[in-house]
């Protein structure tokens, strides 16, 4: 399903990587079955339903408009959650890539959420989540290598600058 506008269509998707499977939560899950019950009531109590098996549709089973999503669902949500009314829901899409670099979890596995086509293209996109992560490739580093030595005298090597002798002489 794609939108255009404030219209929406049944169509395939745009690559090979747009449809996929996604791993979701438990809480999701029971959200997401929660929300089902509901809508096998308002179903049932429907004097029309046109069942096109979508997940989120108007009372009628139909694609929800573009200006009710943002006005009944999204919006409301955003002013939950503290966010900025120009919050768009494309952004959500980069707000769980940003989300997913920041908490160190593979960006192959970022790429694949996003089904973006290569990997180069998602760190490309999401470079500027990285300044941080220096830091904690270090730490990281650093654990590796010096939780090993447990025994025996640790010895810091200190390597002179070239060019802190030339300024001396």
């Amino acid at each position: 399903m794609a939108g255009i506008g404030e219209s929406w269509y049944f169509g395939q998707p745009k690559s090979k990587t747009s449809k996929r499977n996604i791993f979701l939560s438990p809480l999701t899950v029971a959200l997401l079955a929660e929300h089902k019950k509901i809508q096998e009531e308002e179903k049932a109590n429907a004097k029309r339903w046109s069942d096109y098996n979508l997940i989120f549709c108007n009372r009628k089973g139909n694609p929800e408009s573009t200006p009710n999503l943002l006005k009944r669902h999204f919006r409301p949500i955003l002013e939950a959650a503290g966010l900025p009314p120009e919050f768009r829901m494309y952004d959500l899409r980069h707000s769980c890539a940003t989300l997913l670099l920041e908490k160190n979890i593979n960006p192959k596995i970022v790429q694949e959420r996003l089904g973006h086509s290569s990997i180069t293209l998602t760190l490309n996109t999401y470079s500027h989540v990285t300044p941080g992560m220096q830091e904690l490739a270090r730490d990281a580093l650093d654990e590796a290598v010096f939780s090993r030595i447990t025994t025996g005298p640790r010895r810091l090597v200190v390597v002179k600058n070239i060019k802190d002798d030339e300024a001396n002489d």
